[in-house]
């Protein structure tokens, strides 16, 4: 028996009203804020792996953030905080994630 895994991709051009992406843009978007540093820009894709007979098993938030005086360390603690506070992320929390940051 073969295995099946399927992967999903929403974001920028993929599925503009996606849920996963917009919350986590959002949070983001108002921990950098809330921190003093407001992002000129933030583009979020998700990527969701469903694996047949299985279900889920695993969520990548992909994040590209232009915010003027952070280092990308910065970037991954304010991405951490979001990914604790956003809505959706908790609602999916059973998934396990990764969220990887580009300052650019």
């Amino acid at each position: 028996m073969t295995e099946t895994i399927v992967m999903f991709t929403m974001g920028a051009g993929k599925s503009r009203n996606c849920l996963c992406s917009s919350a986590f843009t959002m949070m983001l978007s108002h921990v950098l804020t809330e921190a003093g540093t407001p992002p000129s820009s933030v583009t979020t894709e998700c990527d969701a792996t469903l694996k047949v007979g299985t279900g889920f098993t695993l969520i990548t938030i992909r994040v590209q953030a232009a915010v003027p005086g952070i280092t990308e360390e910065e970037l991954r603690r304010a991405a951490a905080t979001a990914e604790q506070r956003c809505p959706v992320s908790k609602a999916l929390s059973a998934i396990p994630s990764n969220v990887q940051t580009v300052l650019v």
